[in-house]
């Protein structure tokens, strides 16, 4: 849970284009699901926390709602993989920000710094985090993309009779390993 006294406010908008029109928009205020507003400004507005779950491309648009309704100390956190990119927009938040991304199963990184209440949180559930530049996980995030991009490419180009020749090797059998955990 966040912070006592604290909302947590979830935006999040669909991928469509300015020019088109970004419609789909919603916010809902964590701990109450049913509660959905057509626009994010009033859960903006009433938020100590907001987590973006957002394409990059809609970061501008709803960066200009946060600077408007946000209140002064709200702590804005996201979860883009690529983190450069993002960080081109983040940066013209009027408001402190850092980026959380998983990088392996129950450890994440952070790019920026982490507000106390939030490094409380994750040291009260035993949750690593590892802070990091965001060229420095971007360069982690490209390197482990070889590997999704390989085990990807196996699963869908072998027959059933390559995955099984494959899995009675050892270098082999973590190939498929790999792509059975890709492919769920």
């Amino acid at each position: 849970s966040a912070a006592p006294g604290a909302q947590l406010s979830m935006a999040a908008m669909d991928c469509r284009t300015r020019s088109r029109g970004l419609t789909g928009r919603y916010s809902r205020v964590l701990g109450n699901p049913h509660h959905y507003q057509p626009q994010p400004c009033a859960a903006i507005a009433q938020s100590d926390y907001i987590f973006l779950a957002i394409p990059i491309k809609a970061l501008p648009e709803l960066i200009d709602e946060i600077n408007i309704h946000a209140q002064s100390e709200v702590i804005v956190m996201d979860c883009c993989s690529a983190r450069v990119p993002a960080e081109e927009y983040l940066k013209h938040l009027n408001c402190p920000h850092f980026g959380l991304h998983d990088i392996k199963s129950g450890e994440f990184c952070i790019t920026n710094t982490i507000d106390k209440k939030m490094r409380h949180f994750f040291d009260s559930k035993n949750i690593p985090i590892i802070e990091l530049s965001t060229e420095e996980h971007d360069r982690i995030n490209a390197v482990i993309g070889i590997g999704h991009f390989v085990g990807l490419a196996l699963g869908k180009f072998l027959s059933s009779e390559e995955k099984d020749i494959l899995s009675k090797t050892g270098s082999g059998s973590k190939l498929m390993a790999l792509i059975d955990h890709l492919y769920g």
